[in-house]
């Protein structure tokens, strides 16, 4: 049975149609990223209501300014891999949370994960400026990403035991947040979004940085944290790649599942799928990692 939906564009705004034309647009510019690019099939607010977005797009695919979270669906097509069918990954992007590389981070990586079976959803979370406390709004936005997915599951043809984030750098960041501070949703919420829970099955760290001048795994694990995979590069002079070598330990500690790749060079921007550095076939090494650490499923 084949559980890859088709979603219609009428659930777009025009704000938000304009936007899925000006990435689209971009990547005709973009010989690596126009290759088989994925086609979003629905933009999904956070949170109900009317409010205008004032978020900008910026070169290369990258947006800033962002004020309304989105989240953007990217679902296998029908001649994807049937093997990971039933698996979600959440895409936070990276930029310091004051950028949003939403092609770098999110469309490429939807591209190879697609043809995999896996569904991907790109998560565009409130940035600085505007947002004055841009790390609590980020997690409230990355929580609520996961709770959508696991809530809206059967609609997208998702196992909800097989949902994932992977981050990058400031994303990596984010996904540490969440490992650390998950919950199980509240039963009694009036938003039935809310009583779903916001703990990953699985993450993926890229490169993950600690913040300006942080060496070591920036928030407190847990013994219930999700398995994890990290990528990241001994010459990386953005993150220090002790910031990778802490999470693993820490995570070991706890009897957390993780799997440490350690690449000799390629630096901070080493791990673009499909990139020419040494880390651009990284989703291969993941794919391996998630046959390990997520080997059932529960849809056919």
């Amino acid at each position: 049975m084949n559980f890859h939906r088709k979603t219609a564009w009428a659930g777009f705004t025009l704000i938000e149609l304009l936007v899925v034309i000006a990435i689209i647009a971009g990547q005709l510019n973009d010989p690596v990223a126009a290759a088989d690019a994925p086609t979003p099939s629905q933009v999904i607010r956070l949170r109900p209501g009317n409010e205008v977005s004032h978020e900008i797009a910026a070169p290369e695919g990258r947006f800033r300014n962002i004020d309304v979270p989105t989240l953007t669906a990217f679902l296998p097509g029908k001649n994807a891999s049937a093997e990971f069918n039933g698996t979600a990954v959440i895409v936070c992007p990276g930029g310091g949370y004051s950028v949003c590389d939403f092609d770098h981070h999110g469309i490429r990586l939807a591209n190879q994960l697609n043809r995999a079976g896996i569904a991907v959803f790109v998560l565009k979370y409130r940035l600085s400026p505007p947002s004055k406390n841009v790390k609590a709004d980020a997690l409230a936005d990355a929580e609520r990403a996961v709770r959508i997915v696991r809530s809206r599951a059967e609609k997208f043809g998702i196992d909800p035991k097989r949902i994932g984030l992977a981050g990058y750098s400031a994303g990596a960041n984010l996904s540490i947040h969440v490992s650390a501070e998950f919950d199980a949703g509240n039963p009694s919420a009036a938003d039935p979004v809310e009583r779903a829970s916001s703990r990953p099955d699985f993450i993926a760290l890229l490169c993950p940085w600690a913040g300006t001048g942080g060496t070591n795994c920036p928030y407190p694990l847990r013994a219930d944290s999700p398995p994890t995979f990290i990528c990241h590069a001994k010459d990386d002079k953005v993150a220090p790649v002790s910031v990778a070598q802490d999470t693993t330990d820490t995570l070991q500690r706890l009897k957390v599942p993780v799997e440490l790749h350690l690449f000799e060079t390629g630096g901070h921007g080493n791990f673009t799928p499909g990139g020419q550095t040494s880390g651009g076939q990284w989703p291969t090494l993941f794919l391996d990692w998630l046959r390990k650490a997520m080997p059932e499923k529960s849809l056919p």
